[in-house]
């Protein structure tokens, strides 16, 4: 498990019962890696549970868009719930929900029931896009890829 940055995470250890699921389930000559959102320090929901955001495919599917590589993850993966009340709703291992503009105030909502910031925000990618490897600067920008957050 790395960072944006390409440091190894010093917290990997607590996420191994779904490292090993991931392995599993993803096929790792068709992937050279997964995006995940790592559920750990912010509050106990989904405590050591990986969200896999997406997939970074191997050359032979380098150009495949957005829609493909969802489309291959939700044949092995489950969207989690979209209104997780106990920290043992989210699958060790999951889909984010597919989420579009009109439920930014649902997932405002459900973060003031919870009393936390389950969902700080929500990330648009084109349909179209490849998976764009970024090895030049964590903090550049992707033209398909727009993160938008939200205080709370």
């Amino acid at each position: 498990m790395f960072n944006r940055r390409g440091e190894l995470l010093s917290i990997a250890e607590e996420f191994q019962p779904a490292l090993d699921q991931m392995r599993v389930v993803l096929d790792a000559t068709a992937f050279k890696w997964a995006d995940c959102e790592a559920l750990e320090r912010r509050h106990g929901i989904g405590r050591g549970c990986l969200v896999v955001l997406d997939v970074v495919p191997g050359p032979t599917y380098a150009d495949a868009s957005y829609t493909e590589r969802r489309r291959w993850l939700e044949v092995v993966l489950q969207p989690h719930d979209l209104t997780p009340s106990t920290p043992n709703a989210i699958p060790l291992l999951s889909l984010p929900p597919q989420v579009f503009p009109s439920d930014w105030e649902r997932l405002q909502a459900i973060n003031q029931r919870l009393g936390c910031e389950f969902y700080e925000g929500m990330v648009a990618k084109r349909a179209d896009s490849p998976y764009n490897i970024q090895l030049v600067s964590p903090d550049q920008t992707i033209s398909a890829w727009v993160k938008y957050r939200w205080d709370w």
